[in-house]
């Protein structure tokens, strides 16, 4: 038993030892971005009061000015809240109206359009940009124009996942992307990115691969550029089927989107599909939660039917695997229970030993004096008994005399 209670330490350190990740610390970092969130929003919520205070500040009369205020608040929404930003994209086309500015109506029909494909609603997102007259604007307004196109063909195709219309979708998409490209610096961020999109999307990861990579090692990205381009990269990964790698851009992705307050995000929904499929159940259901968190926060119905249809499963999960954490501590305690007992029965079983041979020295000691008192009187006797044979010997002498 003692030998049993000796190896259970060390068989425990060598499970840890053994179920210890490469992305581990990555993690720990993540939960410490994770208990920051709070001010991460309150900045950014500030931001916004103070867009918002410019607003009111604004004359009734500035059109113009009110304009380029709704511009900076749509921006601070787009990826933080969906009804906000939905709001001010609808600000932003009466406004142009009221200015009789084709140009600005059809820029805010393209800001209108990318809400709409973040809560899902790819009908109206191409209604929306169907609406746009590419003609009027400027090359920085057709470039988002046709990116946004892409994108929302590749989104459509991700989200049919059919073997015929997925590859029509994703050609058009090239197509648009193709056209962007022409009007970008090719040093640009958008350049490489939708390029190595692309290859992605066609095919030819290892390209995919060496631009995406080239723009996480030697550019300089905003947190939102970075979570994009990492959450891109852990996706080729993911297909390469080398999940360590992908959980590790993940995890920065979603360091990334905490920090730039970004709600409408995936990074931390794929990572915990990950790392749920990887068995750390107790990670998954902290980090999908956040993701729920978000999503309902930003309010977007397809991000939240996305996560909602995780959730559940990781959650039973969890649920069943502290169900066995109690069964196991049940066991253990169990056992640590019978084993104290035993230890305390023969405590007293040696106790009681103890006493009886407390008992049995003490009776030993007892005779060991009875013993020496005993020899002493034997010793006296002796000498008595020698004096007299000395003296009866003498006597007979003097008669033999």
């Amino acid at each position: 038993m003692k030998r049993i209670l000796f190896i259970i330490p060390f068989l425990l350190q060598f499970h840890f030892a053994f179920s210890n990740k490469s992305y581990d610390t990555l993690l720990s970092k993540l939960n410490s971005t994770l208990d920051k969130k709070k001010l991460y929003d309150d900045e950014k919520l500030k931001g916004i009061e103070k867009l918002q205070n410019s607003l009111q500040a604004a004359s009734s009369g500035d059109l113009n000015l009110k304009y380029a205020i709704y511009l900076k608040l749509y921006h601070e929404y787009k990826s933080f809240n969906y009804a906000q930003a939905f709001s001010y994209a609808q600000k932003l086309q009466q406004t142009g109206r009221l200015l009789n500015d084709p140009v600005k109506i059809a820029f805010s029909r393209i800001k209108l359009g990318f809400i709409l494909l973040s809560s899902g609603m790819f009908k109206e997102t191409f209604d929306s940009l169907k609406t746009v007259n590419v003609k009027l604007l400027d090359n920085e307004a057709k470039k988002e124009y046709y990116f946004l196109t892409a994108r929302t063909y590749y989104d459509l195709a991700d989200f049919d996942k059919d073997n015929y219309f997925t590859l029509i979708y994703n050609k058009n998409a090239g197509k648009y992307i193709d056209s962007a490209a022409a009007l970008c610096n090719r040093n640009s961020f958008e350049y490489i990115y939708y390029n190595g999109l692309k290859y992605l999307k066609t095919g030819n990861t290892s390209k995919a691969v060496d631009e995406l990579k080239m723009l996480i090692d030697h550019y300089r990205l905003t947190d939102h550029e970075f979570a994009v381009t990492a959450s891109t990269l852990s996706d080729i990964y993911i297909r390469k089927n080398t999940p360590d790698k992908a959980i590790e851009l993940l995890i920065t992705a979603a360091m990334a989107d905490v920090r730039s307050s970004t709600k409408e995000a995936a990074a931390m929904t794929t990572l915990a599909q990950l790392l749920y499929k990887n068995g750390d159940v107790k990670n998954a259901y902290v980090y999908i939660k956040q993701a729920m968190d978000d999503a309902i926060f930003y309010g977007a119905r397809q991000r939240k039917l996305q996560v909602s249809a995780i959730l559940p499963i990781i959650a039973s999960d969890r649920i069943n695997n502290e169900m066995e954490q109690k069964r196991a501590l049940f066991f253990f305690a169990s056992l640590l229970t019978v084993l104290i007992c035993v230890v305390i029965v023969f405590a007293v079983i040696i106790y009681k030993q103890l006493q009886k041979l407390r008992i049995a020295d003490k009776i030993i000691l007892e005779t060991n004096h009875n013993l020496q008192n005993t020899i002493i009187e034997l010793n006296e006797a002796n000498t008595i008994k020698e004096e007299y044979i000395g003296y009866y010997f003498n006597l007979i002498s003097e008669y033999i005399d």
